[in-house]
């Protein structure tokens, strides 16, 4: 996970990036005025381009904190300042108008801004005196994205309102451990991924591409074989993802699209995706509730008495808050595994079972019981 440094708000850091933008020399495509023309080929990607897309909607929130800083409470200069031509005013009246028309891929007035912070990143990565610049920039973009996350997940409010209450966002969310944990714990405890899913796993799936073709290169293996730990490894680091922890919704529309791509789908007769990692996440849920369960065991002797006391409660509340399961709530069917693995260990002192493992190890484990 890359270490960055606190910063005290997302207003602070906006102030700062200006500043630091208005001390270098900006390309002629921006200072000259920039038109979508411009823009757009500005931003054309790159072989080796060196940052990560955050999408659009954060994209073109934080262009528009950058221009009009006086809207949103920020203590700066505009980056507009450093458009040098007469009609400065009218790039920057054109520049900063909030459509009231929903985000489309490619097209309207926040696609626009999204491609001058992309124009701009591709122009700072080629000096090599403004690699800070650069840095700071793309890192500006990830955290108005994980704002943005958290003040409108679903994408329901008007574009000016939510860079309003993104910089209003009050969690630590340059915190990179714990933007990973509150990230999975809110994709596991929502009635599903947001609108956003889709789009984050297609991002996810261009990063993980050379991790993906090698896997397809190694042997020939049925689409089972990739693991959500397996996913997670492939993720580049910095993308709000741990190397550890089980499924997620995104992780498994990720795993969905690997599999639509593999030159042929599993054989008739395979586990489904659903038995598969719920088997993982069971068994990888059983490893961190163990010694817990250590000491349930010592106070109730016999399948019997064990079954009888080791409710979903109690299982609930020896599972960390990270892992995103409520202490309170019934049987879901990753916990009814759980808890046959559990009542099996505490009846015949089974092993425990191996995380790599798919659905037939934890079978395995509880036949014996």
């Amino acid at each position: 996970m890359a270490c960055h440094s606190r910063i005290a708000s997302l207003r602070s850091y906006i102030a700062d990036l200006n500043r630091n933008l208005l001390s270098v020399q900006l390309p002629h495509w921006y200072t000259s005025g920039p038109s979508d023309g411009k823009a757009r080929a500005a931003a054309k990607w790159a072989e080796g381009k060196c940052f990560r897309d955050w999408n659009n909607k954060s994209g073109s929130a934080l262009l528009l904190a950058m221009l009009r800083p006086e809207w949103y409470r920020i203590d700066a200069i505009s980056v507009a300042e450093a458009i040098d031509v007469d009609e400065r005013d009218w790039h920057l009246e054109c520049l900063s108008f909030v459509s009231s028309a929903r985000q489309k891929s490619s097209t309207g007035i926040n696609n626009r801004r999204t491609n001058i912070i992309e124009g701009l990143l591709n122009y700072l990565a080629d000096d090599p005196s403004c690699t800070e610049v650069h840095a700071t920039l793309a890192r500006a973009w990830e955290l108005m994205f994980r704002a943005l996350t958290i003040a409108d997940p679903y994408d329901e409010l008007a574009h000016d309102v939510q860079v309003q209450n993104a910089l209003d966002v009050r969690e630590p969310i340059d915190d990179d451990d714990w933007w990973v944990q509150n990230r999975e714990s809110q994709e596991r405890t929502a009635s599903g991924p947001g609108q956003w899913a889709n789009e984050e796993a297609q991002i996810l799936f261009e990063l993980i591409q050379p991790e993906f073709v090698r896997f397809l290169k190694s042997a020939p293996r049925p689409g089972h074989a990739i693991t959500a730990g397996m996913l997670r490894g492939w993720i580049p680091a910095g993308n709000g993802y741990s190397k550890t922890g089980g499924i997620t919704p995104i992780l498994k529309l990720l795993r969905e699209m690997c599999v639509a791509h593999m030159p042929q789908h599993c054989p008739e007769g395979t586990d489904s995706i659903d038995d598969v990692w719920g088997a993982q996440e069971a068994s990888s849920l059983f490893q961190e509730i163990l010694p817990c369960l250590e000491q349930f065991k010592e106070q109730h002797h016999g399948a019997g008495t064990a079954a009888e006391h080791l409710t979903w409660a109690k299982l609930r509340s020896w599972i960390s808050t990270g892992r995103g399961y409520s202490t309170k709530g019934g049987a879901t069917p990753t916990l009814k595994r759980l808890r046959n693995l559990c009542l099996a260990h505490v009846a015949g002192g089974q092993p425990v079972p191996r995380l790599e493992g798919g659905r037939g190890d934890v079978v395995r484990s509880r036949s014996r019981s």
